[in-house]
Parts: structure tokens; C-alpha cells; sequence
């Protein structure tokens, strides 16, 4: 693996002394930690206890050869959230091969290692495999705008071994594990885009996922004309084909096209921009609504994904939200 020359001065580290104390903090925390905080809390002392400036918590799914980024603490920065094939990033070629890359200068890495640099202002990364006997269940990345000590990164190896011991425990938990499955779902759908050129027929299986993941009865995706500043409908469950066009601003698609923020709520009669004579027109009765901007991995807004009464429950979840979000 090539992992560049580390030419930027290193960072100095905290003393030895600290950084024994942190370790020690970190086992006492694992050890009370519920599941979910254990692994938001992974990526937290990496930045906190190890002086990282930007940690990751990716986890890796065996069965569909893909990694998902689930948790991340230091300086924000935007990355993609998933990588299928990986085996071309950083990510996933501590992956691929079960083995630690240290001081990796991000310019000479891939394509996307190299754009996350330029947007992030991070030169170096290190990334660790974090294994489950010969089983790698996932990596813990940390990024710096300089190269690090040995001193340091053999604290960062440390930890990362130690979390390896921690991270299949928490798979273990029903509830994490359905979110690593929901994840693989959406992701092998989105794969298809290799196999077909209908644009329409790949994201109407998304929306089926979508759907069925977080109990919509309705849903539909938008994508934007930015010539003519409007959303229109390429796949919607409820219309009998019809074409839907938003413009910016309008309605509750629009709205979120343009502010680029995420709505959700239980009645949408209460929101000034509920345009209800759609309901009207299709005979339908919205009440719950849950709508989220759709981004480039640039960041620009792409689309827009709307879903409509949560079933079996009054509102969609904050655990609906961020499974569509990531």
C-alpha cells in the first residue's frame, strides 16, 4: 500500500503520561457504555483522549463488500457516507487487506481520498482495521493537517485493537445490526446503477426500500431542473404516472429544495406551505410527512425524497430520518 512520505512536520504529542491515563479512561468507558453511546464514543476519544483532529467510525459488511461511515467527532468535514468496491479508497483498502495504513499522504491516495483532502484542509490520514479474529468488522480513520509521531500513532494502534474487541459485541445488538442491514439494502439497490441505464427504474426500487424500511404508505422522488428552478416527480407511488412539478420554494418538496433542510412533521395542514390540492386532486389524506433534501457528495442539492404517513404510528422517527440521510 502506498502510504506516501511523510514530509509535513509531525504533530507533538501529549506525554506519555496522558495518553496512559486516556487509555485507561477509555477502557473504563467502554466498559459502561450502552451500545450506542460505545459507538458514537469510538471516534470521540480518538479526538478527545488521542489528539486526533478528525476521527471516523466506519463499519464494513462482509456480504456486500461495502463500508458505511456510522459515526465521526473532531473537525467537520464533508464525506461520502458509503464505498462499494472499496477497495480503490483508504478506507477500503485497510479493508480489503486487514491492514493498518499510517501517515497516508491523501494527495497521492484515490480520487475521492484526494477531493476530501482539497475540500477538508486534512493532508494525512491513518486508518485501522478493526478485526474480529480474521474478520474485519470495520475501520477507525483519524485525519491531520500534518503527519503524526510514532509515539502517537502507536497509541492510535492501541486503541484501534482495543476497539476491535469492543465493535462485535456491539453488532451483536439487534437493533445496531438492523441498521448495518438497512444500510447494505439501500446500498446493493443503488449498485444496480452499473447494470441498467433507467435512471426512473433504479430509484423507484430505492423508494420501494425507502418505504418499506421506515413504513411510508406513499412516497416519491424529485429531482431538480435547475433551468427552470422547478422539482418534478421521476418515480412517486399514488399518482397513476402523473408528473408532478414543484417550483422552488412551493409546496413542502420545494421548500426543502430550496432550504436544503430537512422536514418532518405529524400534521402538514399546520404547515403555511402544504400545497393541499394535491390532496385534493388524488383523493389523498396526508397527515405525517417526512421530507429530506437529496445531495451530491459535493453537496449540492439534487433532489428531494418525500414520504407520506408513517404507518402504525402519528410521526416519522428520528431513527427514519438519519436511516435516509445516511
Amino acid at each position: 500500500m502506498d502510504q506516501g512520505t511523510a514530509t509535513a512536520k509531525a504533530k507533538a504529542p501529549s506525554g506519555r503520561q496522558e495518553y496512559i491515563d486516556s487509555f485507561a479512561g477509555a477502557v473504563g468507558t467502554f466498559s459502561k457504555a450502552s451500545v450506542d453511546g460505545l459507538l458514537a464514543g469510538i471516534p470521540e476519544n480518538m479526538v478527545k483522549l488521542f489528539d486526533a483532529e478528525r476521527s471516523e467510525l466506519w463499519l464494513w459488511d462482509e456480504p456486500s463488500n461495502s463500508a458505511y461511515l456510522v459515526h465521526s467527532a473532531g473537525k467537520e468535514a464533508e464525506h461520502r457516507h458509503d464505498y462499494t468496491m472499496a477497495g480503490k479508497s483508504l478506507i477500503g483498502k485497510v479493508a480489503e487487506q486487514r491492514k493498518a495504513a499510517e501517515n497516508v499522504v491523501l494527495a497521492k491516495f484515490s480520487a475521492d481520498d484526494q477531493q476530501f483532502a482539497q475540500s477538508s484542509g486534512f493532508t494525512h490520514a491513518s486508518c485501522f482495521p478493526l478485526l474480529a479474529g480474521e474478520r474485519c468488522v470495520g475501520m477507525l480513520a483519524a485525519y491531520s493537517r500534518a503527519a503524526v509521531a510514532n509515539e502517537q500513532l502507536l497509541w492510535w494502534r492501541m486503541y484501534s485493537e482495543m476497539c476491535g474487541i469492543k465493535v462485535p459485541d456491539a453488532l451483536a445488538n439487534q437493533e445496531q445490526q438492523k441498521q448495518i442491514t438497512q444500510l447494505s439494502l439501500l446500498f446493493e439497490a443503488t449498485r444496480l446503477l452499473n447494470s441498467t441505464l433507467d435512471l426512473a427504474e433504479l430509484l423507484e426500487l430505492i423508494l420501494k426500500i425507502a418505504r418499506q424500511e421506515v413504513q411510508a404508505d406513499r412516497g416519491s422522488v424529485f429531482l431538480v431542473d435547475t433551468k427552470q428552478k422547478e422539482l418534478w416527480t421521476i418515480v412517486a407511488s399514488g399518482l397513476d404516472n402523473q408528473e408532478i412539478r414543484v417550483p422552488f420554494g412551493k409546496g413542502v418538496a420545494g421548500h426543502v429544495a430550496e432550504a436544503g433542510k430537512t422536514i418532518s412533521v405529524t400534521n402538514a395542514y399546520e404547515l403555511p406551505y402544504f400545497e393541499s390540492g394535491f390532496d385534493v386532486k388524488f383523493g389523498y389524506k396526508t397527515q405525517s410527512i417526512l421530507c429530506l433534501p437529496v445531495r451530491h457528495h459535493t453537496g449540492e442539492i439534487v433532489g428531494v425524497i418525500q414520504l407520506l404517513n408513517k404507518l402504525g404510528a402519528p410521526a416519522f422517527t428520528s431513527e427514519d430520518e438519519e436511516f435516509l440521510t445516511k
